[in-house]
């Protein structure tokens, strides 16, 4: 067979590289080389640049111009850096003789079709990224978390194809100024976004445009920061987080709430926007968001609780502290993904030695009518027995009740709707009494769907 040559032509935005993939042995040809032009070294809005390394491994599928037979060349990587020239093998099927359709893929999967799961954003099984360092971008380094993709189409077998490789991820750059009178160093990010950003998706590259399916649940994003330098009084960092493309509609609530340690105190910042025209995150672009570092101790104007906000919106152990974007906070207690709505439930752990506690940040217009509903969601051993309390801004309690359920039925959820009428800047705390005294998380009882009515 003759030796033919492709070019990928890359409009980079992201430094890469990948490590070693192992492929299975399959009956193919002879070697085969194809050839990427040297990339591009800048973008049109940042100046990033983009390197192959040696061994890097990319995935070649192809198909009979017009058809959806597809084929994978086998173990193409990397062999000259500079040149960009990578070497692997083609199945026999492939014909020079016919006109062909090119689908390229970074990393390499093993999948014969230009439609595939990618990985946007996150590291291995965690739900967040991690940054080294303030105004680092060397987290965007690494093909599993950055894909890229790239079609031609109608080829001849004996012609030498240029491919034009894009990006799937967009990137956020939060420029985070300083606005307190102390150093600070900021230790994550959390944005709410109305659909999942980060995770696995299906990519399509098949057509000229890329798809993504996309997935309808509510999400929260991480960016974790370690070794963080501190930001004096009025300067700024940035810091990088990769998502699936997206927008906010006009109308939405842009929602970030960073974290950062100064004087030995751990604060948080809740930035709350109203988006007055569409806010896009587009493929291949970098999007800056400026937020402003000033905690604020203003009682918040909410009427819901944000539980869905708890560990980004998954179920999680029974930690021994977890906090939501609006600044509840609990002690001993899980967040309980509920199916099949995915909206979480907060569970009030049952261990005698630290009974499960939720407390909600200061709340403003006081406190008319309290909603929401309980039940058991983990266990049909567990009993039901807890106590509701709102308190004023001093910490004095001004109204409580116990809420005992002798025989509750498992996953049947009960109804909790009382008036309170509690005026001015309020709390609310919730605690298990843990009935059967067990030493164990027995006993626990969830909380869902809470809001309240205002007095003032």
């Amino acid at each position: 067979m003759n030796k033919s040559f492709i070019f990928l032509g890359f409009v980079p935005l992201l430094l890469f590289s990948c490590a070693e993939i192992k492929t299975s042995e399959e009956d193919h040809l002879e070697k085969y080389s194809i050839y990427l032009s040297t990339p591009e070294t800048k973008t049109e809005n940042d100046g990033n640049s983009t390197k192959w390394l040696l061994g890097d491994l990319v995935n070649v599928v192809f198909a009979e111009t017009g058809t959806t037979n597809y084929f994978r060349g086998f173990d193409f990587r990397v062999t000259d850096a500079e040149s960009g020239r990578i070497e692997g093998t083609l199945p026999a099927e492939f014909d020079p003789n016919l006109v062909y359709d090119w689908y390229i893929s970074y990393p390499n999967s093993g999948t014969a079709s230009p439609k595939r799961d990618m990985t946007i954003g996150i590291w291995g099984s965690e739900r967040f990224a991690v940054q080294t360092g303030n105004n680092s971008r060397a987290h965007l380094a690494g093909p599993y978390h950055y894909p890229l993709v790239g079609n031609v189409k109608g080829i001849p077998g004996t012609n030498y194809p240029t491919v034009k490789m894009k990006n799937v991820a967009a990137v956020i750059a939060f420029n985070v100024r300083n606005a307190t009178e102390h150093e600070l160093t900021l230790q994550d990010i959390l944005l709410k976004a109305p659909e999942l950003i980060n995770g696995q998706f299906e990519v399509d590259f098949s057509g000229e445009d890329i798809r993504i399916t996309p997935n309808k649940k509510e999400s929260i994003a991480r960016l974790e920061i370690q070794e963080g330098t501190p930001i004096k009084p009025g300067e700024t960092a940035k810091f990088y987080m990769g998502v699936k493309p997206f927008s906010y509609p006009a109308g939405e609530e842009l929602l970030c709430v960073p974290s950062a340690t100064a004087q030995g105190k751990t604060l948080t910042c809740r930035i709350a926007k109203r988006l007055e025209v569409p806010l896009r995150f587009d493929q291949g672009t970098i999007t800056t968001l400026n937020l402003d570092f000033a905690p604020s101790t203003a009682p918040l104007a909410v009427n819901k609780a944000d539980f869905d906000t708890f560990n980004q919106g998954y179920s999680s152990n029974y930690d021994n502290e977890l906090r939501s974007m609006d600044g509840w906070t609990s002690q001993s207690c899980a967040a309980v993904e509920m199916y099949p709505s995915r909206h979480i439930a907060m569970t009030l752990g049952g261990k005698t030695s630290s009974p499960g506690e939720l407390i909600s940040p200061l709340l403003a217009g006081g406190c008319k009518t309290l909603t929401f509903k309980y039940g058991l969601l983990e266990s049909k051993l567990d009993q039901l027995s807890f106590k509701v309390e709102v308190l004023n801004e001093a910490g004095e309690v001004l109204w409580t009740k116990d809420i005992t359920e002798p025989e509750p039925v498992f996953e049947q959820g009960y109804d909790f709707s009382e008036t309170v009428n509690v005026p001015g800047v309020f709390r609310l705390r919730f605690t298990n009494l843990c009935p059967t005294g067990s030493p164990y998380h027995r006993d626990r009882v969830s909380l869902y769907d809470m809001s309240w009515t205002n007095l003032d």
